[in-house]
């Protein structure tokens, strides 16, 4: 069908797998081509290509954002774009916030309260929470889960035969979406956009 399309016009790239950017017909998700390592080509319908954020959550779980400041994409929680003693956060956008409590800018710290059982008497504590070390209770270590706005939830769980035991979790209510094509975001109202980087 692509060679079709070529052969019609209606397409630059011969190939399926190819992209048309910067004048070239390139391989779609390849990340040489993008100014950012958390990049990568993406095609649009009507074959041309952009660079977008990787469509992952970086090692901790946390989203990957864009930075309109600079064009480039950063793991949330680092200091990315940012002033010294900010870090780089989605709160429904991207934006730099003052790093709390001293937290690192590391992308494996973050903050705000977790919910901790001791003797099934459920506790609150806010803090600095290193993803993947020890909770208080001494016993699950701390996760989070990021919703498509940024918010986190921060909880203890722990692994027992491959599977993840939940030993507290603050409530997130997630409206269910089905996936927004490859190169676009979704909105708060929930329409999935075009993002054009590059």
């Amino acid at each position: 069908m692509a060679r079709i399309l070529f052969i019609a016009g209606e397409r630059f790239c011969e190939s399926p797998d190819e992209t048309f950017f910067n004048g070239q017909c390139l391989p779609i998700g390849s990340t040489e081509h993008c100014p950012s390592e958390n990049m990568s080509l993406v095609d649009e319908p009507d074959n041309n290509g952009f660079c977008d954020c990787l469509d992952t959550k970086g090692e901790n779980n946390l989203q990957i954002i864009f930075s309109d400041q600079t064009g480039r994409c950063y793991s949330q929680n680092t200091r990315g774009p940012c002033n010294v003693g900010e870090w780089f956060v989605l709160n429904d956008i991207p934006r730099c916030e003052s790093i709390p409590n001293e937290c690192p800018d590391d992308g494996r710290h973050v903050y705000g309260k977790i919910r901790v059982y001791r003797d099934s008497d459920p506790s609150v504590e806010a803090g600095c929470w290193e993803i993947g070390r020890t909770c208080p209770d001494e016993v699950s270590v701390v996760q989070v889960q990021q919703d498509d706005y940024g918010n986190l939830d921060v909880f203890c769980s722990s692994f027992y035969n491959g599977e993840v035991h939940v030993y507290s979790q603050n409530t997130v209510s997630l409206v269910a979406y089905n996936p927004c094509r490859k190169g676009t975001r979704r909105s708060r109202n929930g329409d999935c956009l075009h993002r054009f980087f590059g």
